[in-house]
């Protein structure tokens, strides 16, 4: 278990962190353009652009928790052989976190969730008498 919860959660991390990555650089190549359809939506009163833009507004605020917590989560991933419980609830924030901004964040991070279930179903060593 602690070898599959290592493994899973360095991928978690590492689609985490790509995910991240590249929802920010697209985020920073865009802006500019989605600030000037935001503005010129808004005095046309177009109400679906303007909702668009907010997603896009959303994403990219959604990279930098990404971004952290796939580095959160690598860190955690090493945890698991010593304190197995403590990486387990890491992890799981680590999934959720990002999804708190926007669901599809839930594409890279769910790894990292289920990484975390097995870090809790760990059992830890018995010390010997």
């Amino acid at each position: 278990m602690k070898i599959a919860a290592l493994i899973l959660g360095i991928i978690g991390s590492l689609a985490s962190f790509a995910l991240g990555s590249k929802w920010y650089t697209d985020y920073n190549k865009y802006k500019e353009t989605a600030e000037s359809l935001t503005t010129a939506a808004g005095k046309l009163g177009n109400a679906e652009v303007s909702a668009s833009m907010s997603e896009f507004n959303t994403i990219g605020h959604a990279s930098y928790a990404l971004l952290a917590c796939g580095v959160i989560g690598l860190i955690a991933s090493l945890l698991v052989f010593k304190q197995s419980k403590m990486a387990a609830i890491i992890l799981v924030l680590a999934a959720v976190v990002p999804a708190v901004f926007t669901a599809k964040a839930l594409i890279a991070t769910f790894i990292l969730f289920v990484a975390g279930a097995l870090a809790f179903l760990v059992k830890p060593k018995m010390a010997n008498a």
